[in-house]
Protein backbone atom coordinates (compact mmCIF):
# COMPACT_ATOMS: atom_id res chain seq x y z
CA UNK A 1 0.00 0.00 0.00
CA UNK A 2 1.19 3.50 -1.20
CA UNK A 3 1.88 5.83 1.67
CA UNK A 4 2.74 8.92 0.18
CA UNK A 5 -0.52 10.26 -0.28
CA UNK A 6 -1.20 11.93 2.97
CA UNK A 7 -4.74 13.08 4.76
CA UNK A 8 -5.82 15.47 7.63
CA UNK A 9 -7.35 14.03 10.57
CA UNK A 10 -10.81 14.69 9.54
CA UNK A 11 -10.55 12.59 6.43
CA UNK A 12 -8.91 9.66 8.85
CA UNK A 13 -12.07 10.34 10.85
CA UNK A 14 -14.17 10.05 8.21
CA UNK A 15 -12.61 6.99 6.55
CA UNK A 16 -12.39 5.01 9.71
CA UNK A 17 -15.22 5.65 11.65
CA UNK A 18 -13.56 7.02 14.74
CA UNK A 19 -13.92 10.46 16.29
CA UNK A 20 -11.05 12.99 15.82
CA UNK A 21 -10.39 12.55 19.66
CA UNK A 22 -10.48 8.98 19.85
CA UNK A 23 -8.10 8.88 17.01
CA UNK A 24 -5.73 11.57 19.12
CA UNK A 25 -6.18 9.60 22.26
CA UNK A 26 -5.22 6.54 20.16
CA UNK A 27 -1.95 7.52 19.15
CA UNK A 28 -1.39 9.45 22.58
CA UNK A 29 -1.94 6.64 25.04
CA UNK A 30 -1.83 3.50 22.55
CA UNK A 31 0.69 4.56 20.19
CA UNK A 32 -1.80 3.22 17.60
CA UNK A 33 -0.61 5.37 14.86
CA UNK A 34 2.12 7.84 14.47
CA UNK A 35 1.29 10.23 11.78
CA UNK A 36 3.57 12.99 10.65
CA UNK A 37 2.96 16.47 11.32
CA UNK A 38 2.55 19.88 9.09
CA UNK A 39 5.19 22.91 9.85
CA UNK A 40 2.47 24.19 11.80
CA UNK A 41 2.12 20.98 14.02
CA UNK A 42 -1.12 19.46 12.07
CA UNK A 43 -1.46 15.73 11.99
CA UNK A 44 -0.74 13.98 8.59
CA UNK A 45 -2.26 10.48 7.85
CA UNK A 46 -1.13 7.85 5.70
CA UNK A 47 -3.36 5.40 3.55
CA UNK A 48 -1.75 2.82 5.65
CA UNK A 49 -2.36 4.74 8.92
CA UNK A 50 -5.90 5.23 8.00
CA UNK A 51 -6.14 1.02 7.01
CA UNK A 52 -5.08 0.60 10.83
CA UNK A 53 -7.52 2.71 12.43
CA UNK A 54 -10.10 0.96 10.51
CA UNK A 55 -9.01 -2.32 11.53
CA UNK A 56 -8.75 -1.24 15.47
CA UNK A 57 -12.03 -0.01 14.95
CA UNK A 58 -13.89 -3.04 13.38
CA UNK A 59 -11.87 -5.15 15.72
CA UNK A 60 -12.53 -3.01 18.93
CA UNK A 61 -16.74 -3.45 17.97
CA UNK A 62 -16.39 -7.40 18.10
CA UNK A 63 -14.87 -6.85 21.35
CA UNK A 64 -11.11 -6.73 21.59
CA UNK A 65 -9.59 -4.04 23.82
CA UNK A 66 -7.58 -0.96 22.29
CA UNK A 67 -4.60 -2.10 24.79
CA UNK A 68 -4.15 -5.35 23.35
CA UNK A 69 -3.97 -4.92 20.04
CA UNK A 70 -2.90 -1.33 19.37
CA UNK A 71 1.17 -2.72 18.95
CA UNK A 72 0.15 -5.47 16.63
CA UNK A 73 1.22 -4.94 12.79
CA UNK A 74 -1.33 -3.87 10.26
CA UNK A 75 -0.80 -7.68 8.75
CA UNK A 76 -1.51 -9.09 11.96
CA UNK A 77 -4.66 -6.76 12.39
CA UNK A 78 -5.76 -7.88 9.10
CA UNK A 79 -5.53 -11.49 10.19
CA UNK A 80 -7.47 -11.23 13.08
CA UNK A 81 -9.98 -9.43 11.79
CA UNK A 82 -10.47 -12.47 9.77
CA UNK A 83 -10.27 -14.51 12.39
CA UNK A 84 -12.67 -12.66 14.53
CA UNK A 85 -15.37 -11.75 11.56
CA UNK A 86 -15.51 -15.68 10.24
CA UNK A 87 -16.25 -16.83 13.69
CA UNK A 88 -18.96 -14.38 15.05
CA UNK A 89 -21.71 -16.00 16.01
CA UNK A 90 -24.68 -12.99 16.27
CA UNK A 91 -26.03 -13.16 19.68
CA UNK A 92 -27.68 -10.72 21.74
CA UNK A 93 -25.83 -8.20 23.48
CA UNK A 94 -26.23 -7.09 26.77
CA UNK A 95 -26.31 -3.30 25.63
CA UNK A 96 -29.23 -4.17 23.50
CA UNK A 97 -32.87 -4.75 24.18
CA UNK A 98 -35.97 -6.36 22.51
CA UNK A 99 -36.70 -2.47 21.21
CA UNK A 100 -33.59 -1.46 19.90
CA UNK A 101 -32.98 -3.53 17.32
CA UNK A 102 -29.78 -2.85 16.72
CA UNK A 103 -28.82 -0.42 18.91
CA UNK A 104 -24.87 -0.43 20.11
CA UNK A 105 -23.81 1.75 23.02
CA UNK A 106 -20.63 1.85 21.40
CA UNK A 107 -22.45 4.39 17.96
CA UNK A 108 -23.89 5.98 21.11
CA UNK A 109 -20.98 7.18 22.53
CA UNK A 110 -19.53 7.65 19.31
CA UNK A 111 -22.64 9.70 18.33
CA UNK A 112 -22.30 11.77 21.68
CA UNK A 113 -18.68 12.54 20.98
CA UNK A 114 -19.29 13.79 17.43
CA UNK A 115 -21.75 16.13 18.77
CA UNK A 116 -19.59 17.28 21.55
CA UNK A 117 -16.65 17.80 18.93
CA UNK A 118 -18.86 19.94 16.50
CA UNK A 119 -20.94 21.71 20.01
CA UNK A 120 -23.70 20.21 19.26
CA UNK A 121 -25.83 20.76 22.19
CA UNK A 122 -29.03 19.65 20.63
CA UNK A 123 -27.72 16.62 18.72
CA UNK A 124 -25.97 15.74 22.10
CA UNK A 125 -29.34 15.80 23.99
CA UNK A 126 -30.71 13.51 21.24
CA UNK A 127 -28.36 10.51 21.25
CA UNK A 128 -28.73 10.41 25.03
CA UNK A 129 -32.62 10.93 24.57
CA UNK A 130 -32.68 7.63 22.14
CA UNK A 131 -30.54 6.24 24.04
CA UNK A 132 -33.13 6.09 27.45
CA UNK A 133 -35.62 4.45 24.95
CA UNK A 134 -33.70 1.95 24.07
CA UNK A 135 -32.11 1.04 27.21
CA UNK A 136 -33.31 -0.04 30.95
CA UNK A 137 -31.73 2.68 33.65
CA UNK A 138 -29.40 0.92 34.86
CA UNK A 139 -27.93 -0.25 31.22
CA UNK A 140 -28.20 3.20 30.29
CA UNK A 141 -26.17 4.30 33.10
CA UNK A 142 -23.20 1.48 32.74
CA UNK A 143 -22.85 1.32 29.10
CA UNK A 144 -23.88 4.98 27.87
CA UNK A 145 -23.34 7.58 30.70
CA UNK A 146 -20.65 6.15 32.78
CA UNK A 147 -17.79 5.26 29.80
CA UNK A 148 -19.43 9.13 28.31
CA UNK A 149 -18.13 11.05 31.49
CA UNK A 150 -14.94 8.84 32.09
CA UNK A 151 -14.37 10.14 28.40
CA UNK A 152 -15.19 13.39 28.82
CA UNK A 153 -12.64 13.94 31.81
CA UNK A 154 -9.77 12.00 30.37
CA UNK A 155 -10.08 14.16 27.31
CA UNK A 156 -9.86 16.97 29.14
CA UNK A 157 -7.41 16.33 30.93
CA UNK A 158 -4.78 16.03 28.49
CA UNK A 159 -6.15 18.25 26.40
CA UNK A 160 -8.11 16.83 23.53
CA UNK A 161 -11.07 18.66 24.80
CA UNK A 162 -11.54 22.35 25.34
CA UNK A 163 -12.73 24.07 28.18
CA UNK A 164 -15.98 25.27 25.90
CA UNK A 165 -16.61 21.96 24.80
CA UNK A 166 -16.50 20.28 28.18
CA UNK A 167 -18.80 23.09 30.16
CA UNK A 168 -21.33 22.36 27.03
CA UNK A 169 -21.59 18.67 27.82
CA UNK A 170 -21.39 18.93 31.64
CA UNK A 171 -24.67 21.26 31.31
CA UNK A 172 -26.35 18.80 28.82
CA UNK A 173 -25.33 15.95 31.30
CA UNK A 174 -26.18 17.53 34.42
CA UNK A 175 -29.33 18.17 33.13
CA UNK A 176 -30.16 14.57 31.84
CA UNK A 177 -29.34 13.33 34.68
CA UNK A 178 -31.49 15.66 36.79
CA UNK A 179 -34.62 14.52 34.93
CA UNK A 180 -33.21 10.47 35.17
CA UNK A 181 -33.70 11.50 39.14
CA UNK A 182 -36.71 13.22 39.00
CA UNK A 183 -38.03 10.27 36.87
CA UNK A 184 -37.12 7.38 39.20
CA UNK A 185 -38.41 9.47 42.56
CA UNK A 186 -41.75 9.92 40.81
CA UNK A 187 -42.06 5.93 40.97
CA UNK A 188 -40.87 5.75 44.75
CA UNK A 189 -43.90 5.90 46.77
CA UNK A 190 -42.18 4.63 50.25
CA UNK A 191 -38.38 3.56 50.56
CA UNK A 192 -35.69 4.18 52.84
CA UNK A 193 -33.62 7.58 52.85
CA UNK A 194 -30.36 8.20 51.43
CA UNK A 195 -29.07 12.01 51.26
CA UNK A 196 -26.42 12.35 48.55
CA UNK A 197 -23.58 15.16 48.40
CA UNK A 198 -20.27 16.08 47.56
CA UNK A 199 -18.11 17.62 50.74
CA UNK A 200 -16.88 21.62 50.66
CA UNK A 201 -14.44 21.97 47.84
CA UNK A 202 -15.89 18.93 46.19
CA UNK A 203 -17.38 20.89 42.76
CA UNK A 204 -17.76 18.25 40.12
CA UNK A 205 -21.07 16.99 40.99
CA UNK A 206 -22.00 14.60 38.19
CA UNK A 207 -21.09 11.30 39.87
CA UNK A 208 -23.26 12.55 42.98
CA UNK A 209 -25.82 12.84 40.54
CA UNK A 210 -25.36 9.35 39.53
CA UNK A 211 -25.31 8.11 42.42
CA UNK A 212 -28.46 9.15 42.76
CA UNK A 213 -30.03 8.04 40.34
CA UNK A 214 -28.31 4.69 40.68
CA UNK A 215 -30.34 5.01 44.04
CA UNK A 216 -33.57 5.73 42.73
CA UNK A 217 -33.55 2.59 40.54
CA UNK A 218 -33.09 0.71 43.80
CA UNK A 219 -36.44 2.05 45.06
CA UNK A 220 -35.03 4.67 47.80
CA UNK A 221 -35.71 8.12 48.45
CA UNK A 222 -33.28 10.32 47.49
CA UNK A 223 -31.92 13.94 48.99
CA UNK A 224 -29.68 14.49 46.31
CA UNK A 225 -28.10 18.15 47.73
CA UNK A 226 -25.79 18.79 45.40
CA UNK A 227 -21.83 19.95 45.53
CA UNK A 228 -19.61 21.68 47.96
CA UNK A 229 -21.88 21.02 51.21
CA UNK A 230 -20.14 21.55 54.40
CA UNK A 231 -20.80 18.51 56.79
CA UNK A 232 -22.54 20.71 59.18
CA UNK A 233 -26.03 21.01 57.12
CA UNK A 234 -25.34 17.09 55.69
CA UNK A 235 -25.62 16.14 59.22
CA UNK A 236 -28.55 18.76 60.19
CA UNK A 237 -31.14 17.50 57.12
CA UNK A 238 -29.67 13.73 58.29
CA UNK A 239 -31.18 14.33 61.53
CA UNK A 240 -33.81 16.10 60.77
CA UNK A 241 -35.66 13.84 58.40
CA UNK A 242 -34.02 10.66 59.60
CA UNK A 243 -31.84 9.31 56.80
CA UNK A 244 -30.83 5.97 56.69
CA UNK A 245 -27.60 6.50 55.16
CA UNK A 246 -25.22 9.09 53.59
CA UNK A 247 -23.28 9.04 50.12
CA UNK A 248 -20.35 10.81 49.17
CA UNK A 249 -18.62 11.46 45.22
CA UNK A 250 -15.34 12.40 45.66
CA UNK A 251 -13.48 13.14 42.12
CA UNK A 252 -10.64 15.17 43.80
CA UNK A 253 -8.87 15.40 47.67
CA UNK A 254 -6.49 18.09 46.96
CA UNK A 255 -6.00 18.67 51.01
CA UNK A 256 -6.31 15.18 52.76
CA UNK A 257 -6.07 16.95 55.79
CA UNK A 258 -9.66 18.95 55.18
CA UNK A 259 -11.14 15.62 54.22
CA UNK A 260 -10.10 13.67 57.38
CA UNK A 261 -11.52 16.58 59.53
CA UNK A 262 -14.81 16.48 57.78
CA UNK A 263 -15.15 12.64 57.74
CA UNK A 264 -14.20 12.92 60.96
CA UNK A 265 -16.93 15.56 61.85
CA UNK A 266 -19.71 13.49 59.88
CA UNK A 267 -18.87 10.17 61.97
CA UNK A 268 -19.44 12.54 65.01
CA UNK A 269 -22.43 14.34 64.14
CA UNK A 270 -23.80 10.98 62.27
CA UNK A 271 -23.17 7.99 64.52
CA UNK A 272 -24.23 4.85 63.01
CA UNK A 273 -25.50 5.78 59.98
CA UNK A 274 -23.69 4.11 57.13
CA UNK A 275 -21.37 6.85 55.29
CA UNK A 276 -20.61 5.40 51.46
CA UNK A 277 -17.50 7.20 49.12
CA UNK A 278 -17.12 6.37 45.65
CA UNK A 279 -15.46 8.46 42.85
CA UNK A 280 -12.11 8.69 41.20
CA UNK A 281 -10.26 9.77 44.09
CA UNK A 282 -11.11 6.69 46.10
CA UNK A 283 -8.63 4.48 44.16
CA UNK A 284 -5.50 7.14 45.33
CA UNK A 285 -7.44 7.98 48.56
CA UNK A 286 -8.65 4.16 49.46
CA UNK A 287 -7.23 3.69 53.22
CA UNK A 288 -7.74 7.56 54.47
CA UNK A 289 -11.42 7.29 53.29
CA UNK A 290 -11.14 3.80 55.46
CA UNK A 291 -9.44 5.30 58.63
CA UNK A 292 -12.80 7.21 59.10
CA UNK A 293 -15.03 4.61 59.00
CA UNK A 294 -16.49 4.97 55.16
CA UNK A 295 -17.74 2.32 52.96
CA UNK A 296 -16.04 2.57 49.64
CA UNK A 297 -17.48 1.66 46.40
CA UNK A 298 -15.56 1.54 42.98
CA UNK A 299 -18.65 1.79 40.56
CA UNK A 300 -21.75 2.39 40.09
CA UNK A 301 -22.82 -1.24 40.43
CA UNK A 302 -20.51 -1.73 43.81
CA UNK A 303 -22.59 0.97 44.89
CA UNK A 304 -25.68 -0.56 44.44
CA UNK A 305 -24.61 -4.18 46.05
CA UNK A 306 -23.50 -2.61 49.02
CA UNK A 307 -27.30 -0.27 49.25
CA UNK A 308 -28.59 -3.63 48.95
CA UNK A 309 -26.70 -4.76 51.61
CA UNK A 310 -27.77 -2.10 54.04
CA UNK A 311 -29.54 -2.79 56.89
CA UNK A 312 -33.67 -2.30 56.91
CA UNK A 313 -33.93 1.59 58.05
CA UNK A 314 -35.96 4.74 58.61
CA UNK A 315 -38.32 4.48 55.50
CA UNK A 316 -40.07 7.48 53.81
CA UNK A 317 -43.69 7.12 54.49
CA UNK A 318 -46.42 7.26 51.81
Amino acid sequence: MSGDQKHPIKVAANRSGLTSHVIRIWEKRYLAVTPERTETNRRLYTDEDIERLQLLHRLIKIGRSIGQIAQLSTDELRALCREDETASVVLPSPGRSALSGDFEPDDVLDACFQAIDEMDPARLQGALSRASVSLSRPLLLETVVTPLLERIGEYWSDGSLRVSHEHMATAIMRTFLGNMLSDTQMAVVAGQRIAISTLTGQLHELGALMAAVAAGIEGWCVFYLGPNLPTEEIAALVQRYEVSAVALSMVFIDDEGRVARELRKLREFLPGIPLIVGGRAVSSHRQLLQEHGTLVVDDLQHFRRRLAMLPEGRSAKA
